[in-house]
C-alpha cells in the first residue's frame, strides 16, 4: 500500500486562477493483474484512511480481488488531509470551492493522469457510498469515456427539502420489529409536541433532555429553534435504525432497533422519559462512551460547526 498527494486546481472552472491545493489518495496493487481493471473509491464528506483499500472483507475489495485490480482511495477535497487554503490546524474558512462538481472533476483529473501510466488506459470502476455514492454515478453519466462501470451504495439520485419519506422508512422499521416499541415513539413524541407549544412546556422539555444552553420561561425560542431540537432528537432513532445490523466497528456490539425498543419498552418511566433516556444512550455512545452530560440546541453553533469542515469533518 502507498499513499501520496495529487496536486489540483483550486479552481476547474477558472484557468485564470493558479491556485492548487493537495489532495491525499491510498494505492492497493497487491491484487493487480496485467489488463486488470481499476477500483476507485472516491471519498465522501469525512477524512479517509488506508482501511478502505486494506479490508478484505470490504465486498467491493473481495470484488478487486477476484478480478485482479489495482485499488484506489481519493479523499474528498476540503477533508481530512486534503486541505483547500490554510493550514490543518487554521484552515481557510472559505467554502466556495467546496462543491460535488469540483470533486468530480478532481476525480476526473486524477483518472487521466493515473491513465498516462498506461499503454493502453484500463477500465476504471468508481464506487462510493450515500454521498460519495452519488459522486460516483455521477462520474459515469459525465464523464462516461474515463468511467466504464459504477456502483453507488445507498447513493441518493435527487436532492429533497422536505424529505419526510426517511422518517417513513424509519418508522416502518421499527414497526416491523416491534409494534410496542413504535406506539410508545409515537406516544412519546406527541407529548413533546404538545409540550414545545408552550413556555412551561419548552421549559419541561429542556429540563427532561437537559438541553444546552437551556430554555425557561423567558427564553425567546423561535420555530427554528424548535425544529432544531425535534431534528436532533428524531436524529437518534434514524442513526440506530439505518446502521441497525451493520455489524461494522462499534455497531457490532449493538445500538440498533433491539437495543433501542429495550429503553423505549421501559414500563418504569413513562414515553417520554424513555425518549430522553434513548438520546443518551445513542449520545453516549456517539462520544465514544464518555458520559451524557446535555443534549446540543444551538442552532447557530451547529451551523458555525459544519463551516469548520476542514477541521472536523461530519458530526
Amino acid at each position: 500500500m502507498v499513499s501520496g498527494y495529487f496536486t489540483q486546481p483550486v479552481d476547474h472552472f477558472d484557468n485564470q486562477n493558479p491556485a492548487s491545493f493537495q489532495q491525499l489518495y491510498f494505492k492497493n496493487s497487491q491484487w493487480s493483474k496485467p489488463g486488470g481493471p481499476i477500483f476507485l473509491m472516491i471519498g465522501g464528506e469525512g477524512p479517509e484512511s488506508s482501511g478502505w483499500i486494506l479490508n478484505e472483507n470490504i465486498t467491493y475489495l473481495r470484488w478487486a480481488k477476484k478480478f485482479g485490480a489495482t485499488v484506489y482511495l481519493l479523499e474528498h477535497r476540503y477533508y481530512g488531509s486534503s486541505i483547500v487554503g490554510g493550514t490543518p490546524t487554521s484552515p481557510n474558512p472559505d467554502l466556495t470551492f467546496l462543491s460535488s462538481l469540483q470533486m468530480l472533476y478532481d476525480v476526473a483529473n486524477f483518472i487521466r493522469t493515473v491513465n498516462l501510466e498506461y499503454i493502453k488506459p484500463p477500465k476504471w470502476i468508481t464506487f462510493g457510498g450515500s454521498y460519495s455514492g452519488s459522486l460516483s454515478l455521477w462520474m459515469r453519466e459525465i464523464f462516461p469515456e474515463l468511467v466504464h462501470g459504477a456502483v453507488g451504495s445507498s447513493a441518493p439520485i435527487e436532492a429533497k427539502f422536505d424529505f419526510y419519506e426517511y422518517l417513513e422508512v424509519v418508522e416502518a422499521s421499527i414497526r416491523s420489529y416491534d409494534q410496542q416499541c413504535a406506539s410508545n415513539i409515537a406516544k412519546g413524541f406527541k407529548e413533546m409536541h404538545q409540550l414545545s407549544m408552550t413556555k412551561e412546556g419548552r421549559k419541561s422539555l429542556s429540563d427532561t433532555f437537559r438541553l444546552e444552553p437551556p430554555w425557561n420561561e423567558s427564553t425567546n425560542v423561535t420555530e427554528t429553534d424548535v425544529q432544531f431540537f425535534f431534528s436532533n432528537i428524531y436524529s437518534q432513532f434514524q442513526g440506530a435504525v439505518q446502521y441497525s445490523g451493520d455489524n461494522r466497528g462499534s455497531y457490532a456490539s449493538g445500538y440498533g432497533i433491539p437495543d433501542m425498543c429495550t429503553i423505549i419498552n421501559n414500563k418504569s418511566n413513562d414515553a417520554l422519559k424513555n425518549i430522553a433516556s434513548f438520546n443518551e444512550f445513542m449520545t453516549t455512545f456517539y462520544q465514544d462512551g464518555k458520559p451524557f452530560e446535555y443534549t446540543a440546541n444551538s442552532y447557530e453553533e451547529f451551523i458555525d460547526y459544519l463551516k469548520k469542515a476542514q477541521l472536523h469533518g461530519p458530526g
